[in-house]
């Protein structure tokens, strides 16, 4: 028995079927992108946020042996004067300022810009510290409130 397979005059794909894929495919990858670099962004800045975390726990400690808020600043109340970076890091500043408030600017690297800085505010609420969070680093959504 000789079996025999016919093909169709169809055989691949057409000009326009491939364009149409081709189509398809840009769409999408335009789509992720935007999403790719802000993931991206945001995963370099892990290590902005970290250190205002560390300072927010030295500005907490500070708080709780001092019993205000008035000495918790640069150079008091066990809070370093000045915090030193490694050179390859994406930290340029960080600071507490008066009150305990902490503000910390990243290197412009990986995407991120010295405008997506990062505030840490406290505030007294039945003798326990709560944190506002602002800067350009909430806004752009690198650090969840």
């Amino acid at each position: 028995m000789m079996c025999m397979y016919k093909f169709s005059d169809h055989d691949g794909f057409s000009l326009i079927e491939m364009l149409v894929v081709l189509a398809i495919m840009a769409i999408l990858t335009m789509a992720a992108v935007p999403n790719y670099r802000h993931f991206v962004a945001k995963a370099h800045y892990f290590e902005v946020s970290q250190v205002g975390h560390s300072l927010r726990m030295m500005v907490e400690h500070c708080y709780q042996s001092q019993g205000s808020l008035d000495k918790c600043h640069a150079g008091h109340g066990g809070i370093p004067r000045d915090v030193s970076f490694h050179t390859d890091g994406l930290v340029k500043q960080a600071k507490v300022l008066k009150r305990g408030v902490i503000h910390v600017v990243p290197k412009a690297k990986h995407g991120l810009k010295a405008s997506d800085d990062f505030k840490l505010v406290p505030r007294v609420s039945d003798g326990y510290l709560v944190w506002e969070l602002s800067g350009g680093a909430v806004a752009n959504g690198y650090v969840d409130q």
